[in-house]
């Protein structure tokens, strides 16, 4: 703990926990059973006193289709996996989730008539010590995250469930130690989905090609959307191992900045399409924003929101000119969310929904003097500006942020901004778009006449700039009694079989906005 506290002070890095070498080979001391039907179960199980939690690093990780890995706790009440083919990699290193406890069991399911010979080549036992959470009881530490923290499955997310989706939990492995940051996946104006993924280069500085290839990204780390607000489950073994470093700042002179503290990297392996991944967008135009979110891992724990209410101030830590962002975050509905060793890296977003800046230093906590002096809910943080990211900073020309955003160089002088989607290149939803839809879709826009109706025959007329794809019209109960396509500005609704009453009109547009009327049957 005295290293993990001298480093968080001196490098601002989150230490979580210590690396434990090992070189075994899983097969030659896993116990192995065949069952009835030829499938071939090998169990191995690791111990270390005093852990919080530990998780398994493979230097030689191969699993033919077929086969699963899971590993689970000493008691068999939980389990992660199955890992399978998909997590197999051209540098065949691969790092488990942590499991809770002093003890971690592999377990190998291998049915019969594989193809193939599996390798799990055991490198290392991470020791991990802090800022870990029980999923069996997620209350009871939080995982180290302080006591003000929202969960971003409270109200304060709901205006922000886009963005939310592009932030990720970083474990980054350097040498002998594991630290937590947090990042977030951004588009990019070729709109193809390159796997861009922006933190700050203090989570990361110096640390070697090797370990980047241990780098864990962990998607979707957070509670359910359907739980109430800080209740729910939060498990996920949506992880990528594995980074590329593309390009950093080149500013981080071992006792501060003398630029914006940035890092790209690109994450390795194939985001699978059914983890719905959001590439964010930015704003380089170094223009100020008076309201807006950071969504971070404070501690490495399940995803959280801080919201800020008053315009940033721009400042300088070491770099003239205003490299950064200053913010005080705001109390609101759930609590006083702040941030925390792990929120490092993660971004903070404009009222435009755009990313401006990623976390590099402050003196937020839950209480004065909560993670030191100075330190407190009313004391500022500092983001490291994305306008500065794009082409200051003391590095190469060729690692200017704006190299790998704006690819296509499209951008001109004042223009230097981007929106967000899903997938973009496959054609998916900017969420951007969607509120600018949402936006115009109102009483003004959409009309239904007459309203009430004794014919039963009303007509529904929408203002020619939006283009609806689908209407429904549902009962006072809410069900869905009616569905069908929408095309043009003008479309006549049939209520003559339906009895007397209130009924709900709604109408949704391709990209996903949506309004809803309602029409009184006389």
């Amino acid at each position: 703990m005295e290293e993990a506290d001298r480093m968080a002070q001196l490098e601002g890095r989150a230490m979580d926990g210590k690396l434990r070498f090992a070189d075994l080979d899983f097969f030659d001391e896993a116990l192995t059973e065949e069952l009835p039907d030829g499938t071939m179960l090998s169990r191995m199980t690791f111990y270390s006193e005093g852990a919080r939690a530990l998780s398994v690093y493979f230097d030689d990780f191969h699993l033919p289709v077929g086969c699963e890995l899971y590993i689970y706790n000493r008691e068999g009440t939980y389990f992660e996996g199955p890992y399978t083919y998909l997590e197999n990699n051209d540098h065949h290193r691969f790092m488990t989730n942590d499991i809770w406890g002093e003890y971690l069991t592999l377990e190998l399911v291998m049915p019969q008539g594989v193809v193939g010979t599996p390798r799990l080549d055991v490198m290392a036992v991470g020791y991990l010590f802090q800022y870990v959470t029980d999923p069996l009881n997620p209350s009871s530490e939080r995982g180290g995250s302080q006591p003000c923290q929202v969960d971003v499955n409270c109200p304060e997310a709901q205006d922000w469930l886009c963005q939310k989706d592009a932030v990720t939990r970083l474990r980054v492995t350097d040498g002998g130690a594991s630290f937590v940051c947090s990042g977030v996946m951004v588009n990019n104006t070729a709109g193809d989905c390159r796997q861009l993924l922006l933190s700050a280069l203090h989570c990361a500085d110096g640390v070697s090609a090797a370990d980047l290839a241990f780098l864990q990204v962990r998607f979707q780390y957070e509670r359910s959307q359907d739980a109430e607000c800080g209740q729910g489950s939060f498990a996920s073994s949506r992880n990528r191992t594995g980074v590329i470093r593309l390009a950093d700042s080149n500013d981080n002179n071992g006792g501060g900045f003398d630029g914006s503290d940035f890092i790209l990297f690109e994450v390795e392996d194939d985001i699978p399409d059914a983890w719905n991944p959001y590439f964010a967008g930015w704003d380089a135009r170094n223009l100020n924003s008076s309201s807006g979110v950071s969504i971070h891992h404070p501690s490495g724990d399940i995803k959280k929101i801080s919201t800020y209410t008053s315009t940033l101030s721009s400042i300088s830590l070491g770099a003239l000119g205003g490299s950064h962002w200053e913010v005080e975050w705001a109390p609101t509905t759930t609590d006083h969310g702040v941030t925390e060793p792990g929120s490092s890296g993660s971004p903070i977003f404009s009222s435009e929904k755009l990313i401006i800046g990623t976390l590099s230093a402050g003196f937020s906590a839950c209480e004065p003097g909560g993670l030191g002096n100075g330190t407190g809910p009313n004391e500022p943080d500092y983001y490291g500006k994305l306008s500065w990211h794009w082409d200051n900073n003391p590095n190469p020309q060729s690692e200017k942020l704006k190299n790998f955003l704006d690819p296509l160089n499209v951008l001109g002088s004042g223009a230097e901004f981007y929106f967000g989607a899903y997938r973009p290149c496959n054609s998916a939803a900017s969420c951007e778009a969607v509120t600018v839809e949402e936006n115009m879709l109102s009483l003004k826009t959409v009309k239904v006449a007459p309203n009430p109706t004794a014919s039963g025959i009303s007509f529904l007329r929408v203002d020619e700039r939006i283009q609806l794809q689908q209407l429904e019209i549902y009962d006072a109960q809410g069900r869905l009694l009616y569905q069908t396509t929408v095309n043009g500005p003008v479309q006549q609704l049939d209520f003559s079989a339906y009895t007397e009453g209130t009924y709900y009109i709604t109408v949704r547009t391709a990209l996903g906005a949506s309004f809803t009327q309602r029409l009184i049957k006389l």
